[in-house]
């Protein structure tokens, strides 16, 4: 038994099991695919999110900053100027946090979450603690639940860098 399962390799969940690590628990993390892996989402680091990465000590690499992002979805615009939003690729990011975690992995899908128990295809995964670190539209959530591409793409004058913009239903 763990002291903490958590349950997506995502940023999320690997900052995380950098912080349980770090307390001494006993971590495991259970995501479908073990980082690295293609993610069709952004790699764009808010001002808030890199400082509080750097105070961690937390290392990952990053190709270039943005300082004006414009967001057209729907009948929402905005405009981020100011601090810089800094560009990473999800794949290495993702890795990144995860190897300097030291949490050990399971690859599996995990159908649902019962008390302490994580149950996954391939087997059920025991800890004090179960933490979602996954999509909202992850299907132990939530089985109905669907991602929706959102009408526009993310738009800048300034920056451009691949990436999709993903409504996701709360």
């Amino acid at each position: 038994m763990y002291d903490l399962v958590i349950v997506g390799a995502g940023p999320a969940g690997a900052t995380a099991a950098i912080v349980a690590t770090r307390l001494g628990l006993r971590t495991l993390v259970v995501d479908r695919f073990k980082p690295p892996r293609e993610k069709p989402c952004g790699g764009g680091l808010t001002p808030r999110t890199w400082r509080m990465l750097e105070r961690m000590g937390i290392e990952y690499s990053w190709y270039g900053e943005c300082r004006e992002v414009r967001v057209k979805v729907a009948d929402i615009n905005y405009t981020h100027r100011g601090d810089p939003i800094r560009v990473t690729r999800r794949p290495e990011f993702d890795k990144a946090l995860l190897d300097q975690s030291g949490a050990e992995f399971a690859v599996d899908r995990v159908l649902r979450v019962e008390g302490g128990r994580a149950v996954g295809e391939r087997g059920a995964y025991e800890g004090a603690v179960v933490v979602g670190a996954a999509a909202p539209t992850a299907r132990w959530r939530d089985p109905s639940a669907s991602r929706r591409r959102a009408p526009r793409p993310t738009e800048s004058p300034s920056c451009r860098w691949p990436g999709e913009v993903w409504a996701i239903p709360a």
